[in-house]
């Protein structure tokens, strides 16, 4: 499984549906969380960050609503620009279970 991925299975679990969250908010749920971080996850990038911020970032291009990326694999996340021109994230429910 790709870090996004671990990354995507955590949030749909920790996030609201319908609830709007910036990235930075979503690194909150996380650290707020029983998630458990690998050793590679807290390695450092050639950006010094730790290499899990990425993760979350790669994940949210899943959304269909990312057009400029090739990815929708993560169909229930939708995203849109805000007024303050950062992008916010909201989960709807799974079409499957309802979650």
């Amino acid at each position: 499984m790709a870090d996004w991925e671990r990354f995507r299975l955590a949030l749909t679990k920790l996030m609201t549906v319908g609830e709007r969250y910036t990235v930075s908010e979503l690194e909150n749920l996380l650290l707020d969380s029983e998630f458990e971080f690998t050793e590679k996850d807290l390695e450092h990038n050639s950006e010094n960050k730790p290499k899990w911020l990425r993760a979350i970032k790669n994940a949210v291009r899943e959304s269909p609503d990312r057009t400029k990326h090739k990815g929708n694999r993560w169909p229930e996340l939708r995203g849109e620009v805000n007024s303050n021109g950062e992008w916010v994230y909201w989960r709807e429910a799974c079409n499957h279970c309802g979650l």
